[in-house]
Parts: structure tokens; C-alpha cells; sequence
């Protein structure tokens, strides 16, 4: 395996190669190696290497923590010279806020970004649509009202009828047309399919007619 400054070199994973593009925006592949085990023992996704900078031969975990040390030793510091900054660039600073503000504006209000974002809504909807719907699903059940049958036994009701069956009716609400069974202010209704008597009877006689009109137009034309 050979070797840099002393210290062992190997290919890196992919799982290596996520990282590096997820946190360094700066950086490539080619600027990292997997060698020798760090004296703090960073173990890379347990692949017995330590993933380090060819810049400088440092572990990224070294690296990151040491960074993370600064900051906190000169957090202080850091922000009065921050303060300071603000207060002697005042206008400065209000002028690139202004003129970052009339970039961005543009840019949204572009029919590029416009296009950008329905695409993106629309992958975003294809790569959820199954979570999307076992929601809507869920709040549908959650907050629906439960449903209340009128459903009243013939035998029960004390209306007369010539009904040669009449266990296969019932007395429910009244359907959409209005169909009133001896002025009870119900419909009668097949225990089947729940379905209004006179509607079905009006529907069959529609659909007589339909076809006997169409063997006319077919006679006419033959």
C-alpha cells in the first residue's frame, strides 16, 4: 500500500465519498485519503482508516473538533470584532442588504424560478404521493361524521301496501326525487342495495325507451 509523509494510503468508500460531498462544498474527492488510524482513534464508518485531508495529512474529525475549540476559546472575541465591523461598515452593509433584497426579488418573480419550483413541487408530490394519501386518508376517517340510517321494517310500521314480499322493502330517508310512500314522508326502498323502489322503476322505463328509439334509428337507416 503505499505511503505519504509515513502514512499509509487507501482508496476511500462510498460512504466517504456522501460525506465529502455533503460537507465540504469546497473540496473533491481527490482531496481526501483513508489512512493510518488518528491518535484520537477516529474510525471512519468502521473501515479501520481514519479519512484525512491531503493537505495537511489531518484527520476530518481532528480537524472539525479543533475548529469547533477555536470558535468556542474566541467566541467572545469573535463577536466584538463582529460588533465593531457592524458599526463601522453601517451603510455599507445596508447598501448589500438593499441590493440582495433587489436580486432576490427578481429572481423570484424570474418565470425561471417560477417553472424551478413547480418542478420541484411536482417531484416532491411524485416521491410522497403514497404518504400524502395515507394522510388525507387518515384525517378523512378522523373527522368524518358517522352515517345515520332511517331504516324502518314494513311489518314494523303499520302502513298499509299490497307488497307480495314485503321483507325485501324497508321504509328509509327520502331519496333525491322525492318518492313518497303513502304520504309516511319515507321512501320505500330495497333491502338489497338500499335503493329507492319508484327511482329504479323510473330508471328501467328510461332505459326501455333509449333502446327502442335507437332500434328505430337503426330500422331507418338499414
Amino acid at each position: 500500500m503505499p505511503k505519504r509523509h509515513g502514512v499509509e494510503l487507501a482508496p476511500i468508500s462510498e460512504e466517504a465519498k456522501e460525506w465529502i460531498a455533503l460537507s465540504c462544498r469546497k473540496q473533491a474527492e481527490d482531496d481526501f485519503y483513508f489512512g493510518a488510524i488518528c491518535k484520537r482513534e477516529h474510525n471512519f464508518g468502521l473501515s479501520g482508516f481514519s479519512l484525512r485531508r491531503r493537505d495537511n495529512d489531518s484527520c476530518v474529525e481532528c480537524f472539525r473538533l479543533a475548529g469547533h475549540r477555536f470558535y468556542i476559546e474566541n467566541r467572545e472575541s469573535h463577536a466584538e470584532s463582529q460588533r465593531k465591523y457592524k458599526e463601522a461598515n453601517r451603510e455599507l452593509i445596508k447598501q448589500r442588504k438593499k441590493e440582495y433584497e433587489i436580486r432576490n426579488r427578481d429572481f423570484l418573480q424570474s418565470e425561471e424560478r417560477q417553472k424551478r419550483i413547480k418542478q420541484q413541487q411536482k417531484e416532491w408530490h411524485e416521491r410522497n404521493r403514497d404518504s400524502i394519501l395515507q394522510k388525507s386518508r387518515e384525517r378523512y376517517w378522523a373527522n368524518r361524521e358517522p352515517v345515520v340510517y332511517t331504516y324502518i321494517e314494513l311489518a314494523d310500521s303499520g302502513v298499509e301496501h299490497d307488497l307480495k314480499k314485503p321483507e325485501l322493502y324497508f321504509l328509509g330517508k327520502l331519496c333525491p326525487q322525492g318518492h313518497d310512500f303513502q304520504s309516511t314522508g319515507y321512501s320505500l326502498k330495497y333491502k338489497s342495495s338500499h335503493r329507492c323502489v319508484e327511482c329504479t322503476k323510473e330508471n328501467k322505463r328510461t332505459d326501455r325507451t333509449d333502446r327502442s328509439n335507437r332500434g328505430r334509428d337503426v330500422n331507418k337507416n338499414n
